[in-house]
């Protein structure tokens, strides 16, 4: 199980996606508890292949497995914010900032959602810029921060 899961991050690394999704599935399908498994692979259907969907209930079963594991939290986010699915991207940025309450871009990308959202109701841009004034703190050298703190600031 192990190999499959090695080979598929070798996939991974050298940019050949549907060979990795094809080796971690084969390392869940030895090992359906390999919380790295549905981890890595929800990456890839997620950063790689544009499978929102997919990415969504890899990242589900990863929580399910360990819900202290922290970064199926995030990512999960940021697969339902591509499909539009604000609300639930947003609950779980406010999981992940619970487990990791010092992550810059967690911070970042909760603070844009605040601040861009199409929904209007879950517009907030004095909490969006709170959590943007946040992430600027712990990583002021990241220039995407400082535009996420100064797009809400005339909406105040």
């Amino acid at each position: 199980m192990e190999a499959w899961f090695g080979r598929g991050f070798a996939h991974q690394i050298l940019g050949q996606y549907h060979e990795a999704v094809a080796d971690y599935s084969g390392a869940i399908k030895l090992d359906p508890k390999h919380v790295n498994a549905w981890y890595n692979r929800g990456l890839v259907y997620c950063d790689r292949l544009s499978r929102y969907d997919d990415a969504v209930a890899d990242f589900a079963q990863a929580i399910a497995l360990d819900p202290k594991y922290a970064r199926p939290w995030y990512n999960r986010g940021v697969a339902y914010a591509k499909l539009g699915q604000y609300d639930k991207a947003a609950d779980d940025y406010e999981t992940f900032l619970k487990l990791v309450p010092a992550h810059a871009g967690a911070h970042n990308s909760l603070a844009w959602l605040l601040a861009t959202s199409p929904d209007a109701k879950r517009l907030d841009p004095d909490r969006a810029v709170r959590l943007a004034e946040k992430a600027v703190q712990l990583a002021p050298k990241a220039g995407n921060y400082w535009r996420t703190l100064a797009w809400p600031l005339p909406r105040r």
